[in-house]
């Protein structure tokens, strides 16, 4: 479980985005600026250990340490608030629609630091996630009402200090970067994992499409239960933020997915360099690296939050890449099973109906 910054208990509970309950409908419930002014004077931040989940350790922040001259790059940027359902991992892309003033004010911020910005993931306690995806405006287009906006995660960042939260949450970041390779045999190894995640890949995509073509309920819509453990809404962004991921996941072959956000990565750079924030992108040493990073995160993007937010908190590719691929295949046997129980009890695609006993 990655580490998570505690509001205080006096902190406001938080609410979502003016329009989020009235509209609902797939509107993602945004929580509040304003309910990070208490975290920004005393933070607390409790990591739970991966081989003994009982072992706790807890870091008091009141103000922010002093960074060694080694530490990773540090940039202060303005941040979206999120559900951490709804954080984005590199390759991904999300439209968002900013009707308000606050937020189109942190696009602007945005704009003039390289097109940069960060997602901050909330739980629904209140707890602040002690790490963000950074994002990239991609392009933005003024409506008759607000700014739609399309933004791409092109890296990973560490929350060192929230520095404001009016008219909205400025926050300073260190870079979170993968540890590095350091073997010819490590990038070897990876290289095979993967080729078996695009192979695991195109093998769970190929029985997904099988199932939902065979599971038909009987008003000809796709019927497969707890198979999609996300939902997808597809179109213009019109009202609030709205998940938009049609792409990624199982959308496409991942191969392809990885492509886009190496090239979406170049441009990104291009950007951040215009703003003189190049460095918060430049962490990798390699492009091979890069690569190797853009596959096992768009592989962990296909499956729920808790391994979504493991994935964005990993500075361990190896464990990652390890993650993707257990994760393919249990999806595969999940898939594979489901299959075989329809094939028993003789259900028939939609387009062939079965003949009567």
């Amino acid at each position: 479980v990655p580490p998570v910054i505690r509001a205080r208990p006096s902190a406001p509970p938080l609410e979502p985005m003016p329009g989020q309950r009235e509209r609902g409908g797939g509107m993602l419930a945004v929580v509040l600026a304003c309910a990070l002014a208490p975290c920004t004077s005393h933070m607390s931040v409790t990591h739970v250990s991966r081989s003994s989940p009982s072992a706790r350790s807890v870091v008091v922040m009141s103000e922010p340490s002093a960074i060694p001259s080694t530490a990773p790059p540090m940039l202060t940027l303005p941040s979206f608030p999120f559900p951490i359902a709804e954080l984005l991992l590199p390759g991904e892309k999300k439209e968002m629609h900013l009707y308000e003033e606050r937020f189109v004010k942190l696009l602007e911020h945005s704009l003039r630091v390289g097109s940069l910005a960060a997602q901050l993931g909330f739980t629904d306690n209140g707890d602040m996630l002690a790490y963000a995806p950074l994002l990239s405006v991609e392009s933005w287009v003024r409506r008759d009402v607000g700014i739609n906006v399309l933004v791409r995660c092109v890296g990973r960042l560490k929350v060192v200090d929230v520095q404001g939260a009016e008219p909205y949450i400025t926050t300073l970041y260190q870079v979170h970067a993968d540890d590095a390779l350091t073997s010819p045999t490590q990038r070897r190894v990876l290289r095979e994992q993967q080729g078996e995640v695009h192979a695991l890949h195109d093998e769970v995509r190929a029985l997904r499409t099988k199932l939902m073509g065979i599971c038909v309920n009987a008003d000809g819509d796709p019927d497969i239960g707890s198979l999609d453990e996300q939902q997808i809404d597809e179109g213009t962004v019109t009202w609030g933020h709205q998940l938009t991921r049609p792409e990624s996941g199982f959308a496409r072959p991942i191969a392809e997915q990885v492509d886009e956000g190496m090239e979406s990565f170049v441009c990104a750079c291009d950007k951040a360099k215009a703003g003189e924030t190049e460095h918060m992108l430049r962490v990798e040493t390699s492009d091979e690296e890069r690569e190797l990073a853009y596959t096992s995160h768009l592989a962990c993007a296909c499956f729920p939050t808790a391994r979504r937010v493991n994935a964005l908190s990993s500075s361990a590719l190896e464990e990652r890449m390890d993650m993707a691929l257990d994760s393919l295949k249990e999806q595969r046997s999940r898939i594979a099973a489901k299959l075989s129980l329809v094939s028993a009890l003789g259900t028939e695609p939609a387009d062939s109906p079965a003949e009567d006993a």
